[in-house]
Protein backbone atom coordinates (compact mmCIF):
# COMPACT_ATOMS: atom_id res chain seq x y z
CA UNK A 1 0.00 0.00 0.00
CA UNK A 2 1.45 3.37 -1.02
CA UNK A 3 2.03 6.21 1.46
CA UNK A 4 -0.49 8.37 -0.46
CA UNK A 5 -3.20 5.79 0.17
CA UNK A 6 -2.44 5.86 3.92
CA UNK A 7 -2.73 9.65 3.85
CA UNK A 8 -6.08 9.44 2.04
CA UNK A 9 -7.43 6.98 4.62
CA UNK A 10 -6.24 9.22 7.44
CA UNK A 11 -7.92 12.28 5.91
CA UNK A 12 -11.19 10.36 5.46
CA UNK A 13 -11.13 9.29 9.13
CA UNK A 14 -10.44 12.89 10.22
CA UNK A 15 -13.28 14.16 8.01
CA UNK A 16 -15.77 11.63 9.42
CA UNK A 17 -14.72 12.52 12.97
CA UNK A 18 -15.27 16.23 12.29
CA UNK A 19 -18.68 15.62 10.72
CA UNK A 20 -19.80 13.58 13.76
CA UNK A 21 -18.43 16.16 16.20
CA UNK A 22 -19.98 19.22 14.56
CA UNK A 23 -23.18 17.31 13.75
CA UNK A 24 -23.68 16.52 17.44
CA UNK A 25 -22.85 20.11 18.34
CA UNK A 26 -25.46 21.46 15.93
CA UNK A 27 -28.03 19.00 17.32
CA UNK A 28 -27.37 20.27 20.83
CA UNK A 29 -27.75 23.86 19.68
CA UNK A 30 -30.97 23.20 17.79
CA UNK A 31 -32.76 21.35 20.57
CA UNK A 32 -32.27 23.62 23.60
CA UNK A 33 -33.50 21.31 26.36
CA UNK A 34 -35.90 23.79 27.95
CA UNK A 35 -39.47 23.52 29.15
CA UNK A 36 -41.88 24.77 26.47
CA UNK A 37 -44.26 27.68 26.94
CA UNK A 38 -47.50 28.13 24.99
CA UNK A 39 -47.97 31.74 23.92
CA UNK A 40 -51.44 33.34 23.89
CA UNK A 41 -53.30 33.83 20.64
CA UNK A 42 -53.34 37.33 19.16
CA UNK A 43 -56.33 39.47 20.07
CA UNK A 44 -58.85 39.73 17.25
CA UNK A 45 -61.77 41.92 16.21
CA UNK A 46 -64.31 40.62 13.70
CA UNK A 47 -65.93 43.23 11.43
CA UNK A 48 -68.97 41.75 9.69
CA UNK A 49 -69.88 43.10 6.28
CA UNK A 50 -72.53 42.21 3.70
CA UNK A 51 -70.22 40.01 1.60
CA UNK A 52 -67.07 39.65 3.69
CA UNK A 53 -65.74 39.50 7.21
CA UNK A 54 -62.53 41.36 8.07
CA UNK A 55 -60.58 40.22 11.12
CA UNK A 56 -58.18 42.71 12.68
CA UNK A 57 -55.31 41.18 14.68
CA UNK A 58 -53.05 42.58 17.38
CA UNK A 59 -50.06 40.51 16.15
CA UNK A 60 -48.95 38.14 13.42
CA UNK A 61 -47.45 34.65 13.68
CA UNK A 62 -43.98 33.32 12.95
CA UNK A 63 -44.94 32.03 9.49
CA UNK A 64 -47.63 34.61 8.75
CA UNK A 65 -50.58 32.18 8.84
CA UNK A 66 -53.41 31.72 11.29
CA UNK A 67 -56.55 29.59 11.60
CA UNK A 68 -60.01 31.13 11.64
CA UNK A 69 -62.46 28.83 13.40
CA UNK A 70 -66.09 28.56 14.33
CA UNK A 71 -68.34 25.92 15.80
CA UNK A 72 -71.25 24.54 13.82
CA UNK A 73 -74.74 23.28 14.64
CA UNK A 74 -73.28 19.80 15.21
CA UNK A 75 -71.05 21.17 18.00
CA UNK A 76 -67.87 20.50 16.03
CA UNK A 77 -64.92 22.75 15.22
CA UNK A 78 -64.64 24.12 11.65
CA UNK A 79 -61.51 25.93 10.52
CA UNK A 80 -59.66 27.40 7.60
CA UNK A 81 -56.04 28.41 7.18
CA UNK A 82 -55.65 32.08 6.24
CA UNK A 83 -52.62 34.27 5.49
CA UNK A 84 -52.17 37.43 7.55
CA UNK A 85 -51.66 40.64 5.60
CA UNK A 86 -51.15 43.97 7.37
CA UNK A 87 -52.44 42.37 10.60
CA UNK A 88 -55.79 41.50 9.02
CA UNK A 89 -57.62 38.54 7.46
CA UNK A 90 -60.53 38.56 5.02
CA UNK A 91 -63.21 35.86 4.82
CA UNK A 92 -65.45 36.24 1.79
CA UNK A 93 -68.73 34.65 0.82
CA UNK A 94 -67.83 31.42 -0.95
CA UNK A 95 -64.79 30.69 1.25
CA UNK A 96 -65.08 27.16 2.59
CA UNK A 97 -63.77 25.43 5.69
CA UNK A 98 -60.61 23.38 5.16
CA UNK A 99 -61.31 20.86 7.93
CA UNK A 100 -63.64 19.77 10.72
CA UNK A 101 -62.59 18.44 14.14
CA UNK A 102 -64.97 16.48 16.34
CA UNK A 103 -65.03 17.96 19.85
CA UNK A 104 -66.18 16.30 23.08
CA UNK A 105 -65.83 18.85 25.86
CA UNK A 106 -62.05 19.32 26.23
CA UNK A 107 -61.30 16.21 24.20
CA UNK A 108 -60.64 16.02 20.46
CA UNK A 109 -62.03 13.31 18.21
CA UNK A 110 -61.52 12.55 14.54
CA UNK A 111 -60.47 15.15 11.98
CA UNK A 112 -61.99 15.38 8.51
CA UNK A 113 -60.13 17.37 5.88
CA UNK A 114 -62.64 18.79 3.43
CA UNK A 115 -60.11 20.29 1.03
CA UNK A 116 -57.70 18.04 -0.82
CA UNK A 117 -55.30 19.58 -3.30
CA UNK A 118 -57.34 22.05 -5.38
CA UNK A 119 -60.87 20.78 -4.70
CA UNK A 120 -63.35 20.48 -1.84
CA UNK A 121 -64.79 17.07 -1.01
CA UNK A 122 -67.39 18.76 1.19
CA UNK A 123 -68.26 22.45 1.14
CA UNK A 124 -69.08 24.31 4.35
CA UNK A 125 -69.22 28.08 3.90
CA UNK A 126 -67.21 29.81 6.62
CA UNK A 127 -68.87 33.21 6.04
CA UNK A 128 -72.37 31.85 6.63
CA UNK A 129 -71.22 29.67 9.53
CA UNK A 130 -69.57 32.64 11.28
CA UNK A 131 -72.74 34.74 10.86
CA UNK A 132 -74.76 31.89 12.38
CA UNK A 133 -72.21 31.52 15.21
CA UNK A 134 -72.71 35.17 16.19
CA UNK A 135 -76.50 34.84 16.15
CA UNK A 136 -76.55 31.61 18.17
CA UNK A 137 -73.61 32.51 20.43
CA UNK A 138 -71.37 29.63 19.37
CA UNK A 139 -67.62 29.92 19.92
CA UNK A 140 -65.63 31.44 17.07
CA UNK A 141 -62.34 33.27 16.67
CA UNK A 142 -58.74 32.74 15.56
CA UNK A 143 -55.97 30.51 16.86
CA UNK A 144 -52.21 30.80 16.37
CA UNK A 145 -51.80 27.03 16.60
CA UNK A 146 -52.20 25.47 13.16
CA UNK A 147 -53.60 22.17 14.46
CA UNK A 148 -54.84 19.94 12.82
CA UNK A 149 -53.06 21.07 9.64
CA UNK A 150 -49.79 21.02 11.57
CA UNK A 151 -48.96 18.30 14.14
CA UNK A 152 -45.18 18.77 14.28
CA UNK A 153 -45.07 19.35 18.05
CA UNK A 154 -46.94 16.13 18.86
CA UNK A 155 -44.92 14.24 16.24
CA UNK A 156 -41.71 15.45 17.88
CA UNK A 157 -42.98 14.44 21.30
CA UNK A 158 -43.88 10.95 20.07
CA UNK A 159 -40.39 10.54 18.62
CA UNK A 160 -38.84 11.07 22.08
CA UNK A 161 -41.37 9.65 24.55
CA UNK A 162 -41.85 5.90 24.22
CA UNK A 163 -45.26 5.68 25.95
CA UNK A 164 -48.66 6.85 24.74
CA UNK A 165 -49.00 9.05 27.85
CA UNK A 166 -47.41 12.11 26.24
CA UNK A 167 -46.43 15.26 28.12
CA UNK A 168 -47.89 17.29 25.25
CA UNK A 169 -51.56 16.96 24.32
CA UNK A 170 -53.93 19.04 22.20
CA UNK A 171 -56.90 20.32 24.18
CA UNK A 172 -59.96 22.53 23.66
CA UNK A 173 -59.82 25.86 25.51
CA UNK A 174 -62.75 27.73 27.12
CA UNK A 175 -63.10 29.96 24.05
CA UNK A 176 -63.18 26.95 21.71
CA UNK A 177 -59.70 27.16 20.22
CA UNK A 178 -57.47 24.10 20.12
CA UNK A 179 -53.99 24.48 21.61
CA UNK A 180 -51.17 22.34 23.03
CA UNK A 181 -51.13 21.75 26.78
CA UNK A 182 -48.00 20.56 28.64
CA UNK A 183 -47.55 18.47 31.75
CA UNK A 184 -44.12 19.42 33.06
CA UNK A 185 -43.58 16.37 35.24
CA UNK A 186 -43.58 14.16 32.14
CA UNK A 187 -41.73 16.51 29.74
CA UNK A 188 -38.17 15.35 28.91
CA UNK A 189 -37.28 18.92 27.83
CA UNK A 190 -35.87 17.82 24.48
CA UNK A 191 -36.96 21.14 22.93
CA UNK A 192 -38.14 19.64 19.64
CA UNK A 193 -41.59 21.20 19.91
CA UNK A 194 -40.00 24.64 20.45
CA UNK A 195 -37.96 24.40 17.25
CA UNK A 196 -40.49 22.56 15.12
CA UNK A 197 -43.52 24.80 15.80
CA UNK A 198 -43.89 26.80 12.54
CA UNK A 199 -46.16 29.52 13.92
CA UNK A 200 -44.18 30.27 17.11
CA UNK A 201 -46.98 29.20 19.48
CA UNK A 202 -44.53 27.04 21.46
CA UNK A 203 -41.51 28.92 22.75
CA UNK A 204 -38.80 28.50 25.33
CA UNK A 205 -40.15 29.11 28.83
CA UNK A 206 -38.76 32.32 30.25
CA UNK A 207 -36.53 32.08 33.28
CA UNK A 208 -37.39 34.19 36.39
CA UNK A 209 -34.75 36.78 35.47
CA UNK A 210 -36.18 37.07 31.94
CA UNK A 211 -39.78 37.73 33.01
Amino acid sequence: MTPNRYINYFLIIVLITLVIYFGRKVYREIFPGDYPMVTPTAESKFIFGENEIIVKLSATTKNGNIIVYTYGPDGNFYGMLKPIKDLSITIRKGDNADFMVQVYGREIGETSFMKKMDRYIRKVGMYDLLIEAVEKKWNYGVQNCLYPICTRCTDGCKSVVSTSNLPLVMSVMDNGEIKPVFRKGRCPRCGKCIIWCPSGVIQKEKQPWEK
